[in-house]
């Protein structure tokens, strides 16, 4: 301790050895390098408000000083921008501002006009270049003129200061009078009226004047011929007789009057009534029993695929060609009434809203749930005023009978007299117990019964607030080309008015109807034989005798497939052993001989023909008979799309008429 503390004796130091006592052991010490535990130590300073002791001072673990190492130690805020604290809002230091001394940049100020149109704000006001105020120094703005002399400007004239008047209380000379009229026959004056020497006034002291004639019977002078009172007239309201009309025609070959038509005969008709066509030999086959389906409310019309009863007459009494009679439409209960001409021969069918038959050969295997309703079989005939009744419908070779009833119907008809059907209109009310729905109908609507070869319907059954079913109105008044009917028949259709159609007269014209699209073209414009579409409606010069070259295209086979790996698939017709035309009621076959055809029209029927009606719409009873394996669902709703406004319906009903009896009038000849 010496030598370091006086280091300026250095080596004149000299020490002797001097014998120390040895060191109690320690027990305890503060020394974190000995081994010995930690010494109590008395505290000088604590935190506990209770003790003598001071308060421990607190050691800083941050500060403002930047000279430590400690950190900053966080300022509290005074302010914020959070509208949730109490703390005020902090304020905002600029970025710029208006003041040349500061350093901050000159704030731009936001407009609040301009003459953009295409903005919000209003358009700025117009500093004036000049004014009228003696007190500024602006130039005194130019008076435009609000008048002139110029006639080559739109400003009104300017008014001419008045050099004279009338006015006694001016100081202007009176203006000269211009006459108005003169007797001198030179100027434009007009002559001054003369004053008047006589007249028909009793309260003047005139004298009358004398009246001069404006007509006589004198054949001399220049007056018309006065009229000759009447003697007679047509006027119930006058005093005098009726005149006698004179003839305007007349049966005698000697005059020039006209020979007066002669009032047809009246038709003698017999009545026919189907009791139901639900009725098959006795048996109820309706698909909800007759009494529910005369409910219109349960299985509306609209619904049914059944709507009307087609009759068929002979074209003569040595003919087997039938013609359409007309149409008479099925009543919810299943029952129809309709006049037939008496001692004519005639049959009858059902068929949907479109026309189409519904005969058992062409809806059997589909899901028509009336396979058995089949177009009948032979002709029947009724005399003048008779009425035949039957109670429904027959299979084939049964031995119920015929145009009369022997056995009760299975339709028991209203349960009450003057009472209507259940959940039908209350206009329609049955005359009598056991009336059948088309009994009724016939009792209380105008003209029920008259057959008319036009689809007509008007649902007078369904009672509000049930919607009605759709009216229809199917006719040949609309079509563009020549009616199966006569002259007389299209300006007044009634019960004398067959229908008798050919593919010649009445079907082949449709095809060069123009305008059937946008562009005007007609059908044939695109079917033809330039190859754009596979079918060909042209018609061209016959060097030999057979059919015209559209019905071909129409009716012979266009395509064959043959069914491999599951999918049809197109072949040549020379590659076929076997050929197999629709409907495919069988599970195809796959092999290597058999074709399936694929045609546009079938001369099976309008069913048959589903190919061609595709084309313009869905939903004809006739999914069966559809056969286009070359085209998608897509492809065929496209083609809809594109075609489905080009024929009317009343153009589709006489293409579907024309299939159904036939398809007759195809044969052309070389003269032709």
């Amino acid at each position: 301790e010496i030598a370091l503390a006086y280091p300026n004796l250095g080596d004149n130091l000299q020490f002797d050895d001097v014998v120390l006592p040895e060191p109690e052991p320690e027990e305890c010490d503060n020394d974190a390098a000995t081994q010995l535990p930690n010494c109590e130590v008395e505290p000088t300073c604590d935190s506990d408000p209770l003790t003598d002791l001071p308060e421990c001072p607190v050691e800083p673990t941050c500060d403002a000083d930047p000279l430590t190492e400690l950190p900053e130690c966080p300022v509290e805020p005074t302010c914020d921008f959070d509208p949730l604290t109490d703390l005020p809002e902090c304020p905002v230091e600029p970025t710029c501002d208006a003041d040349p001394l500061t350093e901050l940049p000159e704030c731009s100020i936001e407009p609040t006009c301009d003459a953009d149109p295409l903005t919000d704000l209003p358009e700025c006001p117009v500093e004036p270049t000049c004014d009228a105020d003696p007190l500024t120094e602006l130039p005194e703005c130019p008076v435009e003129p609000t008048c002139d002399t110029d006639p080559l400007t739109d400003l009104p004239e300017c008014p001419v200061e008045p050099t004279c008047d009338s006015d006694p209380l001016t100081d202007l000379p009176e203006c000269p009078v211009e006459p108005t009229c003169d007797a001198d026959p030179l100027t434009d004056l007009p002559e001054c009226p003369v004053e008047p020497t006589c007249d028909a006034d009793p309260l003047t002291d005139l004298p009358e004047c004398p009246i001069e004639p404006t007509c006589d019977s004198d054949p001399l002078t220049d007056l018309p011929e006065c009229p000759v009172e009447p003697t007679c007239d047509a006027d119930p309201l006058t005093d005098l007789p009726e005149c006698p009309v004179g003839p305007t025609c007349d049966a005698d070959p000697l005059t020039d009057l006209p020979e007066c038509p002669v009032d047809p005969e009246p038709q003698l008709t017999a009545q026919v009534h189907i009791h139901s066509i639900y009725d098959l030999d006795g048996t109820d086959k309706s698909s909800l029993g007759i009494m529910e389906m005369s409910n219109p409310v349960l299985l509306p019309m609209d619904q049914r695929s059944e709507r009307f009863v087609r009759v068929l007459t002979r074209k003569g009494s040595e003919s087997d060609e039938m013609q359409i009679q007309g149409y008479a439409p099925i009543q919810p209960d299943g029952s129809v009434i309709f006049n037939v001409p008496a001692d004519v021969d005639y049959s009858f069918e059902v068929v949907n809203r479109f026309g189409k038959s519904l005969n058992s050969d062409q809806t059997a295997g589909s899901d028509f749930p009336y396979q058995y309703l089949q177009r009948h079989t032979g002709f029947l005939q009724a005399g003048v005023d008779e009425k035949q009744q039957c109670t429904g419908c027959h299979e084939s070779g049964s031995d119920a009978p015929h145009g009369f009833m022997e056995n009760d119907p299975v339709n028991e008809g209203a349960s009450l007299a003057n009472s209507p059907w259940p959940n039908t209109s209350e206009i329609l009310v049955a005359s009598l117990a056991a009336d059948t729905m088309a009994e009724t109908w016939f009792d209380n609507i105008s003209a029920a019964g008259t057959l008319k070869p036009v689809i007509e319907y008007q649902d007078n059954w369904t009672p509000a607030p049930y919607e009605l079913n759709e009216l229809m109105d199917i006719n040949y008044s609309q079509l563009q080309t020549l009616a199966p009917v006569s002259t007389a028949c299209q300006l007044q259709m009634g019960g004398e008015c067959p229908s008798d159609i050919s593919y010649k007269d009445h079907i082949k014209p449709l095809w060069e109807v123009t305008l059937r699209d946008e562009d005007g073209n007609s059908c044939v414009d695109c079917h033809d034989n330039r190859g754009f579409t596979s079918l060909n409606l042209e018609d061209v010069s016959s060097q030999v005798d057979g059919s015209l070259a559209s019905y071909d295209a129409l009716f012979n086979v266009s395509a064959s497939y043959m069914y491999l790996s599951a999918v049809y698939s197109p072949v040549d017709s020379e590659h076929c052993r076997r050929e197999v035309s629709a409907p495919f009621s069988l599970e195809p076959e796959s092999d290597c001989f058999s074709c399936y055809e694929q045609s546009v029209m079938n001369v099976k029927g309008a069913l048959p023909s589903a190919n061609f009606f595709d084309v313009f719409a869905l939903g004809q009873d006739d999914g069966k008979w559809l056969f286009r394996p070359q085209l998608t669902e897509q492809e065929r709703t496209n083609m809809r799309e594109q075609h489905g406004d080009m024929l009317s319906r009343h153009e589709l009903k006489l293409i579907a008429e024309w299939l159904d009896m036939g398809a007759l009038g195809g044969a052309c000849n070389r003269a032709e």
